[in-house]
């Protein structure tokens, strides 16, 4: 609903649609790709954007579901990942769409950190993918955590980089936008990040016109004893969205405090 009516602002519309599944052979490793989700499609929703906004791109989601153990595998299968590239491409055009995000790998991009020639071949397999859509003059977006993490203690920030300068550029060589999630820290706390964490995520980038910083619409609700036990990272907690969260504010006892542990405002009710 909210796109429908913001159409003729926006540029893009990504709709969490699709799921690619990579398969496995006997021996467990990486074999190819399937695309999930192909019911999911809103031909209505496509056709009500294009009417209110031609120029607006559909560029659905499509979220990588693999075994972690294969990771190495597949990001150094060059052969792999260009088959990968062109069944994706395949699908699109099939249905018509604009191009996609692609939540590639997402999950591993932080345990090998350490390993340059890992992360290297990580970083030349988005490229691979990106470079597939270009020659189908594709849009194609990468979405991962941000580049930079933090570690927050008694009121202390360490800034932690998941990937040089660098890495960086060469993510924002291919692509035509790389989506940052800047609405949850995954490398670490899982807390919601703070201005700080943005402007250095735009440093680290140099300031790319390519990057794409998100703005959630929606909050995290735990409940008082979890929170004050410390049991609130990524994972726990109900999604609140802004109907309840303004029917939770109207209520009486509610505090809006500034958590200086995790530098984020909270509405606290007891």
């Amino acid at each position: 609903m909210l796109a429908r009516k913001s159409a003729p602002r926006l540029d893009y519309v990504s709709p969490v649609w699709f799921e690619a599944e990579v398969e496995v052979d006997g021996y467990r490793m990486p074999s190819g790709v399937t695309i999930r989700g192909q019911e999911n499609i809103n031909h209505d929703f496509i056709q009500a954007m294009k009417k209110a906004n031609p120029a607006t791109k559909i560029v659905p989601r499509i979220k990588f579901e693999y075994m972690p153990e294969t990771f190495k595998d597949l990001v150094t299968n060059e052969v792999l990942i260009r088959r990968i590239g062109q069944t994706i491409v395949e699908f699109l055009k099939k249905f018509r769409l604009g191009g996609a995000v692609i939540e590639f790998l997402y999950s591993d991009l932080y345990t090998v950190e350490n390993d340059s020639w890992l992360k290297l071949n990580y970083y030349e397999s988005c490229q691979s993918i990106a470079k597939t859509f270009k020659n189908h003059n594709l849009t194609a977006i990468l979405a991962i955590p941000p580049p930079i993490g933090a570690y927050i203690h008694s009121g202390e920030t360490k800034w932690i980089p998941a990937m040089t300068s660098k890495e960086c550029t060469l993510l924002l060589k291919d692509f035509d936008f790389v989506h940052f999630w800047t609405y949850n820290d995954f490398s670490h706390q899982g807390h919601r990040i703070n201005i700080e964490q943005i402007r250095r995520t735009h440093e680290l980038c140099r300031e790319s016109k390519k990057v794409m910083i998100g703005l959630n619409f929606y909050g995290t609700q735990y409940s008082l004893n979890e929170h004050r036990a410390g049991k609130t990272g990524v994972g726990n907690g109900n999604t609140l969205m802004g109907k309840e969260y303004l029917k939770l504010l109207s209520d009486p006892s509610a505090k809006l405090e500034f958590n200086y542990e995790n530098m984020e405002h909270e509405l606290v009710l007891e």
